[in-house]
């Protein structure tokens, strides 16, 4: 641009010159003319022919000049464009941000919980740590710190206390194991009137919160109809399902087949099923030929009633309790501890 500009200013004062010049001498250029040799005019069209090479030359560079910054603002023009699609990975970025502001929250409300739980069990101990104060009364005052905070459960127990809790509560506490489960300990309830069942299971997982309960009657024996099991079954049976409703019961029994012939006609093959307490139940529990069991749901248990018959032919059954909500938050703990060590 600067190049134009010079060549501009030039070539106005060459004119003007010239044009005096020729004013001056105009009486003779048709004589200067003819007097020009032909060398002389060779060398002059060649100067002529620099000058205009020259001239392409420099405008040749401007016009590049011109091209260069259009190719500039077109490629400022396509980087702006980038950013702004860009835009929704920095929205992305702070949406991830608020998940980890609400999981921070959450964690701090977890640990505030936590803290006052310790401020509680603190101020039982101290409670309970006055001398003069007898066995029956801290074993109260820890009964009734438990019951205003926790929901009563089966045998005495209390849903989601830890295993300290209970020992508090007087239960007697030894090590077991059941398959998939983690700490398993059994319990024994000196308070328990019903000797029903000689087995019950406290099933704490892996937050230590007591979340699933199993408890098994003692062994007894049996008719071949395991007419006395099945008793001890229907009357639990009633019990659950007007305590928490939604009773289902579930029933395989023993298939069999037998042919029958009917004069001389060719003999017939015919599927037979055996019914509950039929001649052979005993036997057909035991070999898990037939399965007789029950379900029972409300919205904070699932309940299932089992009947059994062990090596000895001697029956029994079961019941499984599981907390819902608690049965849910295990699960969750147990994928989070899987995922951390991976």
């Amino acid at each position: 641009m600067k190049k134009l500009i010079y060549l501009t200013i030039v070539s106005v004062f060459t004119f003007s010159a010239f044009s005096v010049k020729a004013q001056l001498d105009m009486f003779d250029i048709d004589e200067l003319a003819n007097s020009i040799t032909g060398t002389e005019k060779e060398e002059i069209d060649k100067t002529s022919d620099k000058i205009t090479d020259n001239n392409a030359e420099e405008n040749s560079d401007y016009i590049s000049e011109y091209f260069d910054d259009v190719e500039n603002a077109q490629k400022a023009q396509i980087g702006a464009r980038q950013l702004l699609e860009q835009q929704p990975n920095v929205i992305s970025l702070r949406d991830s941000q608020k998940r980890l502001i609400k999981e921070g929250e959450d964690k701090r409300k977890q640990l505030l919980q936590e803290l006052k739980q310790i401020q509680e069990e603190r101020q039982i101990e101290q409670i309970t740590a006055n001398s003069e104060i007898t066995p029956e009364e801290k074993n109260e005052v820890i009964t009734k710190k438990i019951t205003e905070k926790y929901q009563s459960a089966p045998f005495g127990l209390f849903w989601g206390i830890d295993k300290e809790q209970t020992e508090q509560l007087g239960f007697v506490i030894r090590p077991a194991e059941r398959e998939d489960y983690t700490n398993v300990y059994l319990v024994t309830n000196p308070k328990q009137n019903s000797d029903t069942f000689d087995i019950v299971t406290a099933i704490f997982g892996e937050q230590n919160k007591l979340w699933c309960i199993y408890a098994q009657s003692k062994p007894q024996k049996d008719t071949p109809q395991a007419s006395d099991v099945i008793d001890l079954y229907n009357k639990y049976y009633k019990a659950l399902g007007k305590k928490y409703g939604n009773a289902q019961q579930y029933f395989t029994p023993y298939t069999y087949t037998e042919e029958i012939q009917e004069g001389e006609e060719e003999p017939e093959t015919v599927t037979r099923a055996g019914e509950i307490g039929n001649d052979n139940f005993l036997k057909q529990l035991q070999e898990g030929l037939a399965v007789l069991y029950a379900t029972f749901e409300n919205k904070e248990l699932g309940i299932t009633l089992g009947v059994s018959v062990d090596g000895d032919s001697q029956s029994y059954i079961s019941i499984d309790y599981k907390n819902l909500q608690m049965m849910r938050e295990e699960q969750q703990t147990k994928l989070n501890n899987l995922i951390g060590d991976i």
